[in-house]
């Protein structure tokens, strides 16, 4: 069975996902409520459950290429932030930014505290 998103049915009110199998031919559309995601990740922030408020901003971006005005793209970023995964923040506080400049600050004082992020000590020598 697949799942695929369709649409996102208004600004930040709900998500409306398909479930099909191909060989049956049977479609259930199932709708899902951003507010409630939303509740839902902000709660697991509070309790120090970063990894499952990113599943939960990370099912709501899928298909989402404006991440919400650059919203969840902020919200991502801070998760990876908290984890410790820097790398992985920075690039969603630039995709945030990217969508929306002016708008998050946070995420823009984000990439100015996390500077540049150098690779050389990863490559490997010939």
């Amino acid at each position: 069975m697949a799942i695929k998103r369709l649409a996102s049915i208004s600004n930040m009110v709900a998500l409306t996902t398909t479930l099909f199998s191909s060989e049956a031919g049977v479609e259930l559309t199932m709708p899902y409520d951003f507010n409630r995601f939303e509740r839902s990740a902000s709660r697991l922030k509070d309790l120090g459950r970063w990894q499952d408020a990113l599943e939960i901003y990370l099912f709501m971006a899928d298909g989402d290429p404006s991440l919400d005005a650059g919203y969840l793209g902020m919200s991502i970023a801070e998760c990876y932030e908290a984890m410790g995964r820097v790398r992985e923040a920075k690039y969603w506080h630039g995709r945030a930014v990217e969508e929306n400049p002016g708008v998050w600050a946070s995420s823009e004082e984000a990439l100015r505290r996390i500077g540049d992020l150098p690779v050389e000590h990863l490559l490997i020598t010939d």
